[in-house]
């Protein structure tokens, strides 16, 4: 039998893995949120304009808790496991 929900118990400040092109790379990001049926990662993206200045952007990515992602047309991958945990809010 299949695990439907392997990421039912995903918390902010989760590390998550996930599939982070249609090339099969994987990256990791953190949980942003969390609701119900859905979790959000963020991941810092950063690219060199043609006159070389880098320029950084943040990315959220939507999850179903399934680990799929929630529209098929996103260019990320599915969500693979949890990886470990940041400690967002303790000293």
């Amino acid at each position: 039998m299949k695990n439907n929900k392997r990421f039912s118990e995903v918390r902010v400040g989760h590390m998550v893995s996930y599939y982070s092109d249609l090339q099969g790379s994987i990256s990791e990001a953190v949980v942003s949120e969390v609701n119900e049926k859905m979790f959000t990662l963020s991941t810092l993206r950063s690219w060199t304009n043609p006159n070389g200045i880098v320029s950084f952007d943040e990315v959220k990515m939507q999850f179903h808790k399934t680990g799929t992602k929630s529209h098929h047309r996103y260019t990320h991958g599915d969500a693979i496991e949890i990886t470990s945990a940041v400690n967002l809010f303790e000293d």
